[in-house]
């Protein structure tokens, strides 16, 4: 929606509001569209102008000033709240129906919400502050405490920047370009003095006192043992129709990602039929063009065409040039998960198009694969399901199972990747801080404490991040159906016994899609685009000169220091020579990826 910035006095007693702009050096003022300085409250609104929203989409303040709300984002539950609470009323805009809430139900009437939603309130009556993020992170927000001040901002790398100018960016934060890396604590940022209002969580703040404290509760969700495998069924297929209707409006132009996979495909499929009066609807491929990839490696090409074809889309396909994308990496704001997203962004803004859907989530929740299932049966004494799951006529797969799917989950151990750890921190100089957060993402257990720790450990929120300042950039927003807290809740509700009754892997969407996704996309099972793969490989190699020509800068970088740039240039050298002994491809990625912390470093420090 928009990026906002600003701050609150905390003690407007002892500290006069500055009428100047406090955020000149913010990489977005150039993006202003709005700024307010009342009474001790400053923000500031920066909206790409391709997005169709009013000014009373993010701000609406009471009559006598002493109430204001500010919020970036869309509550998509507003006419059953409105019937609920103020059948007479009239509201047209979300922070005015978010003040008469908050009015008549204070900080509680978050529980009734459903939306993507950061939220700022003043509460002049009462001396209180409340910052307010949505239940799945959709929406960023962070804040800092300096000089009696509650900064805030959707952006939390540019309040750091802007706040904290000329500190060197945290190590751990940087670490956060590396893919696949045990170590990671999403709720970090580059300055340990701001803060990520976390996913489901307000920041109330007082003159004295700022706590952040959680307003949804998922862990106290029961399973429904009474629910029937066709009552699932029934209900999901509903939630997930409904998820992608209420995210639709017709003021955006909207277009969808695309795979050869059941989440994106699903979401596309559903979107295109709430944009049936607009003429065409992009369905874009991370896959590459057909001309320029291997039409010997499996292809998710042909898959991606079936969904397009169906739902009358067009489709749109990928295709990396090694120096286009090598600048890509260089814009230091984007700070996280797949440099490909940018160039679908440049074509979004192209062809004029402001909304994106995605699948993202689904992996997590309604189209879970068998985690946690095989123990929930185990200790669920349903031990028929289970050997229909696993037969022992097929033994190596049966105690395969049985030892990592149940008894290590059982007695702690996680199930970590030994062999890619030890390759990868081959890498860093010793002695090196090997923090992980096992318990929280790798210590699976049931489904449900699968589900939950996927919640809690924050990478879903952190890859929305990323796309929320990036699709500023470009005047594109980001739809996320799948992650609509009520599929969420419900699958916390559905007992494993009912996945389990189906002979086949992510049940739900397999069986939710029946008549909607074209049936060799519901039924495929491999994840593998060998095609987009070989691609994608191909131009990393491709980019390896670049990555030569700015070795020596980025070996010079001090906040890089922790890498061993010794192994690093012999590895090179066996890669050149058909001689590394390990995933070259891994390596390649470990490349754009040091390339990628260079940039930041270099770009969070500049003035």
């Amino acid at each position: 929606m928009a990026v906002i910035f600003g701050f609150i006095l905390l003690n407007s007693a002892t500290h006069k509001e500055e009428a100047e702009n406090p955020f000149p050096a913010s990489y977005w003022s150039h993006e202003k569209s709005k700024s307010i300085s009342e009474g001790g409250f400053y923000f500031e609104i920066y909206q790409h102008p391709s997005l169709p929203y009013a000014e009373q989409d993010f701000f609406h303040q009471d009559a006598e000033g002493k109430l204001s709300i500010l919020m970036s984002g869309e509550i998509y539950n507003r006419e059953k709240l409105i019937l609920e609470f103020f059948p007479d009323k009239d509201f047209k805009f979300d922070p005015e129906l978010i003040a008469s809430l908050y009015n008549k139900l204070g900080i509680s009437f978050l529980e009734k919400l459903n939306g993507d939603f950061s939220v700022v309130i003043s509460d002049k009556h009462l001396g209180k502050s409340f910052l307010i993020r949505d239940h799945l992170g959709v929406k960023p927000l962070a804040y800092a405490v300096m000089d009696g001040r509650l900064y805030f901002s959707s952006d939390y790398i540019d309040l750091g920047k802007v706040l904290f100018k000329g500190q060197n960016p945290d190590r751990d934060f940087i670490l956060q370009f590396v893919r696949d890396i045990s170590f990671i604590d999403y709720e970090k940022t580059a300055v340990k003095r701001v803060k990520k209002v976390l996913p489901g969580h307000y920041v109330m703040a007082e003159e004295n006192s700022i706590q952040q404290k959680p307003y949804w509760f998922p862990e106290n969700i029961q399973s429904n043992k009474k629910l029937t495998a066709q009552e699932a069924i029934k209900n999901m297929k509903e939630l997930v129709a409904d998820a992608v209707k209420i995210r639709s409006s017709t003021k955006f132009r909207a277009a969808a990602h695309v795979s050869g996979g059941l989440d994106s495909g699903l979401v596309a499929i559903l979107a295109r039929k709430q944009y049936e009066e607009q003429e065409t609807f992009v369905g874009f491929s991370w896959s590459p063009p057909s001309e320029s990839a291997d039409e010997s490696f499996p292809d998710e090409r042909a898959l991606v065409e079936q969904v397009v074809n169906q739902a009358r889309m067009q489709g749109d396909y990928l295709a990396l040039d090694p120096l286009d994308n090598w600048n890509s990496l260089s814009n230091w704001k984007y700070y996280g998960y797949f440099f490909q997203e940018e160039q679908v962004l440049k074509r979004c803004q192209e062809k004029g198009i402001n909304l994106l859907f995605s699948g993202w989530g689904g992996d997590e929740f309604v189209s879970i694969n068998d985690r946690g299932l095989h123990y929930d049966l185990f200790f669920g004494l349903n031990w028929g399901k289970l050997l229909q799951k696993k037969p022992l006529s097929q033994p190596k797969a049966f105690i395969h199972m049985l030892v990592f799917q149940v008894v290590f989950p059982f007695v702690g151990v996680p199930a970590i990747d030994k062999q890619h750890d030890r390759w990868f921190l081959g890498y860093f100089k010793k002695p090196f801080d090997r923090r992980t957060y096992d318990a929280l993402f790798f210590k699976k257990g049931s489904r449900r404490s699968t589900h939950l720790n996927l919640l809690y450990n924050y990478h879903i929120p952190w890859r929305m991040e990323s796309e929320f300042i990036l699709g500023n950039q470009y005047g594109v927003e980001y739809r996320y159906p799948l992650l609509d807290r009520r599929i969420v809740e419900f699958m916390l509700e559905i007992p494993s016994k009912v996945l389990a009754a189906f002979p086949y892997s992510r049940p739900l969407i397999r069986e939710i899609s029946k008549g909607v996704l074209p049936e060799q996309v519901r039924m495929h099972t491999s994840k593998l685009d060998a095609a987009r793969l070989d691609h994608f490989y191909g131009f990393l190699k491709k980019a390896m000169p670049f990555f030569l020509n700015e070795l020596e800068a980025i070996r010079n970088n001090p906040d890089l220091g922790f890498l061993d740039f010794g192994k690093i240039e012999e590895d090179i050298e066996k890669v050149q020579s058909g001689t590394y002994p390990y995933d070259e491809n891994e390596f390649l990625i470990l490349l754009n990826n040091i390339k990628k912390m260079h940039e930041f470093s270099r770009g969070y420090k500049s003035d």
